[in-house]
């Protein structure tokens, strides 16, 4: 996801990009809650093992969620945040992943092909279709093949819940950092009025569209994306 964007940016800043619990070459384990709520708990105790006092985060989807939750929870930690398609409000989790916490799919996931899926969820979040190749997905699939990996996959699916957001909907929108918030206009997974919604309730937040992204915006439109982070924080705060 973040590739694009860290070759774009790596030699302006300092960048951190950690696999979540339950995601990618982090640990999966059974018992750990893996929720919106509980992550954004395990990156606030993580940024104190580097001793970061304040940095700037960077979410997208889920992650943007994460990134209102610290926001809410711990708002000195964080300088400035860009949110990119991010879930808000109750617009998540999206029905494809949703349809996952039915119990018939704790047989059902166990011996399926995830990759066919993936490229699918790829091709509809997407706008540059030539990008999709086997290695993209077969990096996708990496962290969740085989038995183990598919339960990961359906924890982390039945982890995400909406309430993790609307229970403190009114602290979000108290958030006093600069906020930006990225969105692909052709986003087939949250629509771009969820965006709108968040940046207008927020005191120093604004909403940039992208005519031609879809969901994935880091890889759908990297440069594009890239720009807009390093000039907004170039910019003086706005934020008290």
């Amino acid at each position: 996801m973040w590739w694009e964007i860290i070759q774009r940016l790596q030699n302006r800043y300092t960048l951190f990009a950690p696999d979540l619990l339950g995601y990618g070459d982090s640990d999966k384990p059974a018992a750990m809650n893996i929720a919106v709520q509980a992550q954004s708990e395990y990156l606030i105790e993580w940024a104190e093992v580097l001793n970061l006092e304040t940095f700037n985060i960077v979410g997208h989807d889920i992650g943007g969620g994460i990134a209102q939750r610290i926001l809410v929870k711990k708002p000195s930690l964080i300088a400035k945040a860009i949110l990119i398609d991010s879930v808000c409000y109750d617009n998540w989790p999206e029905p494809t992943i949703d349809r996952l916490k039915d119990p018939s799919w704790d047989e059902r996931i166990l011996f399926r092909d995830i990759r066919p899926g993936l490229r699918r969820g790829l091709e509809k979040g997407l706008v540059n279709q030539k990008i999709i190749t086997d290695g993209l997905i077969e990096a996708w699939a990496a962290p969740w093949l085989g038995v183990s990996g598919h339960k990961a996959y359906l924890r982390a699916a039945r982890a995400l819940d909406h309430q993790d957001l609307t229970e403190i909907r009114n602290e979000i929108e108290k958030i006093q950092q600069d906020v930006l918030i990225l969105w692909g206009e052709k986003d087939a997974y949250l629509d771009v009025t969820s965006g709108d919604r968040l940046a207008k309730a927020m005191s120093f937040a604004r909403l940039e569209i992208h005519p031609e992204g879809g969901h994935f915006l880091p890889i759908d439109q990297p440069e594009w994306v890239a720009n807009h982070i390093s000039v907004f924080l170039e910019e003086q705060t706005n934020a008290p």
